[in-house]
């Protein structure tokens, strides 16, 4: 049946009701479906709030305990700086009274040493090249002896090198290379010079080996450790 015909059949007034009843029907069912999806998207929406609000709190939770530990490290970094500040420090003033405490029993009793001969000190300073130092050895003569002292010098380095403990014999590590270390003097020399270390070759000990050869010696050789200490530059 076409529209014509159904329009005759029922007359022109019900049609037009039955077509105001349609879309009054289509109008109410378009907004209650309406109102439908927004409560479904109000409800995602909430839901989605929720969970980004969620995830900030936990994220501020997050910053405040990042915050905390990082004060609680950067105290800790202080307290170890201080620490090893003051461990060196200790370190250097022991040194220092050694070092006062070996001066002064050479003063008051020469006669702990033979021959009236010191292997006095032995100090190292870096350089603007890598691996070489200077460094500087003291010999002293105690004032019991007026005459010269002469002799030869042997120097060696005890460290390690690819994890293996090695002895280096220094004189082929001197700059310029020499082939021997005399010494000649009367109550003190000190004897400078350039040494350069293989690379990667770290460092532990200095071992100092003085022959006497001078007329009247007793005791033809005295000997010495020292440890491998770098002298800060003074400022």
């Amino acid at each position: 049946m076409t529209e014509a015909e159904f329009k005759q059949k029922v007359g022109a007034f019900k049609y037009y009701a039955i077509c105001i009843v349609a879309v009054a029907v289509c109008i109410f069912l378009g907004f209650k479906l309406g109102n439908v999806a927004d409560k479904q998207q109000q409800q995602q929406i909430q839901g989605m709030q929720g969970s980004i609000d969620k995830f900030n709190s936990e994220n501020n939770a997050l910053v405040r305990k990042l915050n905390i530990l990082g004060v609680e490290l950067e105290v800790e970094k202080r307290a170890n700086a201080k620490a090893q500040n003051d461990i060196q420090a200790m370190y250097e003033e022991n040194q220092q009274v050694r070092k006062e405490l070996s001066f002064y029993q050479k003063v008051m009793a020469p006669e702990l040493n033979e021959n009236g001969f010191v292997i006095d000190s032995f100090s190292l300073e870096n350089t603007s090249v890598d691996n070489r130092f200077r460094y500087s050895l003291v010999l002293m003569q105690q004032e019991k002896r007026k005459n010269f002292v002469k002799g030869d010098l042997s120097l060696s380095v005890q460290g390690s090198l690819n994890g293996s403990m090695q002895t280096l014999d220094m004189l082929p590590l001197i700059r310029p290379e020499r082939e021997n270390l005399a010494f000649h003097f009367r109550y003190f020399e000190i004897i400078q010079g350039e040494v350069t270390l293989p690379e990667g070759f770290v460092p532990e000990k200095i071992g100092v080996l003085a022959k006497l050869t001078s007329v009247g010696s007793k005791n033809a050789e005295h000997q010495r450790s020292f440890d491998w200490v770098i002298t800060p530059p003074q400022t």
